[in-house]
Protein backbone atom coordinates (compact mmCIF):
# COMPACT_ATOMS: atom_id res chain seq x y z
CA UNK A 1 0.00 0.00 0.00
CA UNK A 2 1.20 3.24 -0.78
CA UNK A 3 0.63 5.72 1.94
CA UNK A 4 1.53 8.80 -0.11
CA UNK A 5 -1.99 8.16 -1.89
CA UNK A 6 -3.81 11.42 -1.62
CA UNK A 7 -7.15 10.85 0.30
CA UNK A 8 -10.04 13.10 -0.63
CA UNK A 9 -11.47 15.67 1.55
CA UNK A 10 -14.96 14.51 1.48
CA UNK A 11 -13.71 11.07 2.66
CA UNK A 12 -11.45 13.31 5.86
CA UNK A 13 -15.11 15.03 6.26
CA UNK A 14 -17.32 11.61 5.89
CA UNK A 15 -15.00 10.14 8.33
CA UNK A 16 -13.93 13.02 11.00
CA UNK A 17 -17.08 15.44 10.79
CA UNK A 18 -19.59 14.26 8.88
CA UNK A 19 -23.42 15.94 8.16
CA UNK A 20 -25.31 16.31 11.34
CA UNK A 21 -28.33 13.84 10.56
CA UNK A 22 -31.60 13.69 12.52
CA UNK A 23 -32.19 10.25 14.52
CA UNK A 24 -34.63 8.88 12.28
CA UNK A 25 -32.36 8.75 9.70
CA UNK A 26 -29.51 7.64 11.55
CA UNK A 27 -31.52 4.38 12.65
CA UNK A 28 -31.28 3.62 8.56
CA UNK A 29 -27.72 3.96 8.46
CA UNK A 30 -25.62 1.00 8.29
CA UNK A 31 -23.24 -0.55 11.07
CA UNK A 32 -19.92 1.28 11.88
CA UNK A 33 -21.34 4.39 9.30
CA UNK A 34 -20.17 7.53 10.84
CA UNK A 35 -22.14 10.19 11.64
CA UNK A 36 -23.12 13.56 13.60
CA UNK A 37 -26.19 14.55 15.29
CA UNK A 38 -27.68 17.03 17.71
CA UNK A 39 -30.48 16.60 20.12
CA UNK A 40 -31.59 16.99 23.93
CA UNK A 41 -30.01 14.85 26.45
CA UNK A 42 -32.49 12.56 28.46
CA UNK A 43 -30.62 10.66 30.77
CA UNK A 44 -27.24 9.21 31.20
CA UNK A 45 -25.58 6.50 33.24
CA UNK A 46 -23.48 6.52 35.75
CA UNK A 47 -19.50 5.38 34.56
CA UNK A 48 -20.05 1.64 34.07
CA UNK A 49 -16.68 0.04 34.88
CA UNK A 50 -15.69 -3.54 34.10
CA UNK A 51 -11.81 -5.30 34.48
CA UNK A 52 -11.56 -4.00 30.32
CA UNK A 53 -13.66 -0.98 29.45
CA UNK A 54 -15.34 1.87 30.99
CA UNK A 55 -18.56 3.62 29.26
CA UNK A 56 -21.66 5.92 29.91
CA UNK A 57 -24.53 5.78 28.07
CA UNK A 58 -26.27 8.33 27.48
CA UNK A 59 -29.81 8.70 25.67
CA UNK A 60 -30.53 11.70 23.44
CA UNK A 61 -33.10 12.74 21.39
CA UNK A 62 -34.57 14.89 18.62
CA UNK A 63 -37.87 15.69 16.67
CA UNK A 64 -37.32 12.45 15.49
CA UNK A 65 -36.49 9.98 17.57
CA UNK A 66 -33.84 8.78 20.41
CA UNK A 67 -31.34 6.89 20.40
CA UNK A 68 -28.60 5.96 23.06
CA UNK A 69 -24.82 6.28 22.80
CA UNK A 70 -22.49 4.72 24.19
CA UNK A 71 -19.23 6.70 25.58
CA UNK A 72 -16.03 4.82 25.61
CA UNK A 73 -12.71 5.02 28.14
CA UNK A 74 -11.57 8.53 27.94
CA UNK A 75 -14.80 9.70 26.19
CA UNK A 76 -16.99 8.93 29.24
CA UNK A 77 -16.02 12.46 30.81
CA UNK A 78 -16.12 14.59 27.72
CA UNK A 79 -19.32 16.53 29.14
CA UNK A 80 -21.64 16.48 32.49
CA UNK A 81 -24.56 14.91 30.15
CA UNK A 82 -27.20 16.31 32.15
CA UNK A 83 -30.86 15.86 31.25
CA UNK A 84 -32.08 18.92 29.45
CA UNK A 85 -28.96 19.76 27.69
CA UNK A 86 -28.75 20.30 23.87
CA UNK A 87 -25.63 19.22 22.44
CA UNK A 88 -23.83 18.26 18.91
CA UNK A 89 -22.16 15.05 18.93
CA UNK A 90 -19.56 14.84 15.80
CA UNK A 91 -18.21 11.33 14.86
CA UNK A 92 -20.24 8.61 16.40
CA UNK A 93 -20.57 4.96 15.10
CA UNK A 94 -23.57 3.12 14.24
CA UNK A 95 -24.33 -0.06 15.95
CA UNK A 96 -27.14 -2.53 15.41
CA UNK A 97 -27.63 -5.15 18.15
CA UNK A 98 -30.60 -7.42 18.83
CA UNK A 99 -32.71 -5.41 16.36
CA UNK A 100 -32.45 -2.03 17.73
CA UNK A 101 -29.91 0.56 16.47
CA UNK A 102 -27.16 2.88 18.74
CA UNK A 103 -24.08 4.97 18.37
CA UNK A 104 -20.35 4.07 19.73
CA UNK A 105 -17.89 6.64 20.14
CA UNK A 106 -14.49 6.95 18.63
CA UNK A 107 -11.32 8.54 18.90
CA UNK A 108 -12.74 11.50 16.85
CA UNK A 109 -15.70 11.84 18.52
CA UNK A 110 -16.70 15.61 19.73
CA UNK A 111 -19.23 17.17 22.13
CA UNK A 112 -20.58 20.33 22.12
CA UNK A 113 -23.16 22.05 24.78
CA UNK A 114 -25.56 24.58 22.79
CA UNK A 115 -26.34 27.32 24.93
CA UNK A 116 -27.02 30.03 22.65
CA UNK A 117 -30.46 28.67 20.83
CA UNK A 118 -33.84 30.46 20.26
CA UNK A 119 -36.75 29.35 19.43
CA UNK A 120 -38.11 30.40 15.40
CA UNK A 121 -41.68 30.17 14.13
CA UNK A 122 -42.68 31.75 11.30
CA UNK A 123 -43.09 31.49 7.28
CA UNK A 124 -40.05 30.03 4.69
CA UNK A 125 -40.12 33.12 2.31
CA UNK A 126 -37.61 32.39 0.31
CA UNK A 127 -35.49 29.17 0.03
CA UNK A 128 -31.38 28.38 -1.71
CA UNK A 129 -31.36 24.37 -2.64
CA UNK A 130 -27.42 24.83 -3.51
CA UNK A 131 -25.28 22.06 -1.88
CA UNK A 132 -22.92 24.41 -0.35
CA UNK A 133 -25.30 27.02 0.81
CA UNK A 134 -28.30 25.53 1.99
CA UNK A 135 -30.85 28.12 3.65
CA UNK A 136 -34.11 29.53 4.47
CA UNK A 137 -35.54 32.78 5.01
CA UNK A 138 -38.02 33.04 7.30
CA UNK A 139 -39.01 36.65 9.20
CA UNK A 140 -36.83 38.94 7.33
CA UNK A 141 -33.49 36.75 8.41
CA UNK A 142 -31.56 34.19 6.51
CA UNK A 143 -30.65 30.85 8.25
CA UNK A 144 -28.41 28.26 7.01
CA UNK A 145 -30.05 24.50 7.10
CA UNK A 146 -28.47 21.18 7.33
CA UNK A 147 -29.91 19.09 3.68
CA UNK A 148 -31.08 16.30 6.14
CA UNK A 149 -33.75 18.93 7.73
CA UNK A 150 -34.51 20.97 4.33
CA UNK A 151 -35.69 17.83 3.08
CA UNK A 152 -38.16 17.61 6.09
CA UNK A 153 -39.46 21.08 5.33
CA UNK A 154 -38.95 20.52 1.09
CA UNK A 155 -38.58 16.61 0.27
CA UNK A 156 -38.35 17.53 -3.70
CA UNK A 157 -35.71 20.24 -2.70
CA UNK A 158 -37.95 22.51 -4.59
CA UNK A 159 -39.58 25.83 -3.44
CA UNK A 160 -43.34 26.15 -2.21
CA UNK A 161 -45.00 28.95 -0.43
CA UNK A 162 -46.70 28.43 2.17
CA UNK A 163 -44.68 26.31 4.71
CA UNK A 164 -44.67 27.46 8.39
CA UNK A 165 -41.72 26.48 10.35
CA UNK A 166 -41.10 26.06 14.24
CA UNK A 167 -37.46 25.41 14.68
CA UNK A 168 -34.60 25.67 16.99
CA UNK A 169 -31.31 27.80 15.74
CA UNK A 170 -27.98 28.73 16.68
CA UNK A 171 -26.38 31.92 15.12
CA UNK A 172 -28.04 32.18 12.28
CA UNK A 173 -28.44 27.80 11.86
CA UNK A 174 -31.29 26.16 11.95
CA UNK A 175 -30.29 22.71 14.28
CA UNK A 176 -33.84 21.42 14.22
CA UNK A 177 -36.91 21.36 13.44
CA UNK A 178 -39.98 21.20 15.73
CA UNK A 179 -42.76 21.48 13.38
CA UNK A 180 -43.41 22.04 9.65
CA UNK A 181 -46.69 22.70 8.21
CA UNK A 182 -48.59 24.09 5.88
CA UNK A 183 -50.10 27.72 5.63
CA UNK A 184 -53.91 27.37 4.77
CA UNK A 185 -54.13 31.49 3.57
CA UNK A 186 -52.14 30.79 0.70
Amino acid sequence: MDTTDDISQPHIKRYTNPDIADIATIKTKEKNERVSLQGIVQKATKIIETSQSSRKIVTVSDSSGEIDIKFWSTKTNVNPFEAGTMLVIKSVKVDHYGGKASLNSTPSTTVEVKEDLETLEGKVEAACFDDDNMSIMVENSIFNISRCLMERIYPTLKFTPGKIVMAIASAYQITDLVEVNNDHED
